[in-house]
């Protein structure tokens, strides 16, 4: 029979994992902690490009350049406890309107023995705690603007809490260098808590601070061979009343198929590896702590078409349609030019004017071999 005081004392030190790091009293959530395997391998530094699954919570502007539709799933045990964290993103990108996100957090114990003083027992209950991130962006003139409105919510057997909405907003812009080795560079600056969140707690209010994060990503190509890359992320967070962190990871991956990462923040390690295998993902984490080493496992998946191939066949379906109707116009113009100079012609015989007649018949004799049309009154007409 597991002990609810044990359980409920590994649900602190979680949270206090996340909050020591934070300095800040233990006001910030304890989601702060992060999504995504492959984002904790890095160190957490991967905010200026995190997958598009993870980016409602570390940088929804990212979701303007998803490029499929996708969703990803992360679970994460807690040392040798019965405690858990999860993660459930999704993404879905469109032509015209934007890419829309969510991401939903899930830490909890289930099970949880209750007794009361007199050590009866009073049966199973869970401790909980969710946390919503739902995301938009969009790109505006190469820039990537997003946000984030998130809630969470807590609950201990019959008693529950839910926090005020809150949010988060996002700008990025990817720049194109052009070199050899080194193509581009992304930059990101995300503001957390823009609109404070609070929640009720033993009738105070708890409010969650403002932030900021800076961050940059970028890939290089040694000797310009695209089968090597290499990715540099680096962050910088500050919180109220909380010094900076500062976060850098780097990401090695071969043939786009296996990737090997490693971060570093406030001293703590971070390691991982990841497979794509078509449009799945397999990511793997290992996370130094406080309390010890944690494992993260993730999954994601992808559908449909990249938006990058999306938009090249709605652009050439576009120019066929334009090209369709200006023949459509030509031929109409055409035929009616014909009827004209049918009717001319035929005037022209009618008033014993052969060789003005059989002018006008040649000339629509001409335009209609260009035109869907039936010349063979044309013909006869002519001879």
């Amino acid at each position: 029979m597991r002990n609810c005081i044990h359980s409920l004392l590994l649900l602190f030190l979680l949270a206090s994992v996340s909050f020591a790091d934070t300095g800040d009293g233990g006001t910030e959530s304890v989601f702060s902690f992060g999504a995504g395997a492959r984002e904790l391998s890095l160190g957490g530094a991967a905010v200026a490009d995190p997958d598009a699954t993870t980016a409602p919570f570390w940088n929804p502007s990212r979701l303007a350049r998803a490029e499929h539709i996708a969703m990803t799933g992360v679970h994460m045990p807690l040392f040798d406890s019965d405690a858990s964290f999860q993660y459930f993103g999704a993404v879905i990108p469109t032509l015209d309107y934007g890419s829309f996100g969510v991401g939903v957090f899930r830490l909890g114990v289930d099970g949880i023995n209750g007794r009361d003083a007199s050590n009866v027992d009073m049966g199973d209950f869970q401790e909980e705690r969710l946390a919503l991130y739902v995301s938009y962006a969009r790109n505006i003139r190469d820039y990537d603007f997003g946000v984030s409105l998130t809630m969470q919510h807590q609950s201990l057997a019959d008693y529950s809490a839910t926090s005020s909405p809150g949010l988060n907003a996002s700008v990025g812009r990817t720049f194109d260098i052009g070199g050899r080795w080194l193509e581009n560079i992304s930059l990101v600056a995300v503001g957390l808590n823009i609109l404070q969140p609070q929640t009720r707690l033993a009738n105070e209010n708890v409010k969650y601070p403002l932030g900021a994060v800076f961050a940059l990503a970028t890939d290089i190509h040694p000797g310009g061979n695209l089968s090597h890359v290499w990715t540099l992320s680096a962050s910088a967070k500050k919180v109220d009343n909380a010094r900076a962190r500062v976060a850098v990871g780097l990401q090695y991956k071969f043939a786009n198929l296996l990737a090997l990462r490693g971060g570093l923040q406030d001293g703590r390690s971070a390691f991982g590896a990841g497979i794509d295998i078509d449009l799945v993902r397999f990511d793997y984490a290992m996370i130094d702590r406080d309390l010890g080493t944690l494992h993260t496992i993730a999954l994601t998946t992808s559908f449909g078409k990249p938006m990058s191939v999306r938009r090249i066949e709605r652009a050439q379906k576009r120019e066929a349609e334009f090209n369709q109707r200006m023949v459509d116009q030509f031929n109409e113009r055409n035929k009616e030019m014909i009827a004209q100079l049918i009717a001319e012609g035929t005037n022209y015989l009618a008033s014993q004017q052969p060789a003005d007649a059989k002018q006008s018949f040649d000339r629509a004799l001409f335009l209609a071999r260009g035109t869907d049309v039936d010349t063979t009154r044309l013909h006869v007409l002519a001879d």
